[in-house]
């Protein structure tokens, strides 16, 4: 993805599974006005507690950091780790992460 005028962040997220964690992400989303550009849910596996979210979300009409989204979303009890994927340069990412 390439915008120069944009601020593209990627975050990684390892959750529990539990029916809210979506719906708490799109309350972040709302809250720290926010656009999501790509979001990949991995499929829950027998005896695993846990799923993997990837997620890139478009912070240009938002006042809020990339920190500031972090701190919401650690602050459920079921998000276990958050990693920031940042843009190589101004208005760049690159999906490198999969959950295949």
């Amino acid at each position: 993805m390439f915008s120069p005028t944009r601020r593209i962040y990627g975050l990684a997220i390892k959750a529990l599974l539990k029916p809210e964690v979506l719906r708490r992400m799109t309350e972040v989303v709302i809250k720290r006005n926010l656009k999501v550009i790509y979001v990949q849910y991995s499929m829950p596996r027998r005896n695993v507690d846990t799923v993997h979210i990837l997620i890139f979300l478009d912070l240009t009409s938002s006042a809020a950091s990339i920190d500031d989204i972090v701190n919401d979303l650690k602050a459920s009890n079921f998000v276990k780790s958050v990693k920031v994927i940042k843009p190589l340069f101004k208005g760049s990412q690159l999906m490198i992460s999969s959950f295949l």
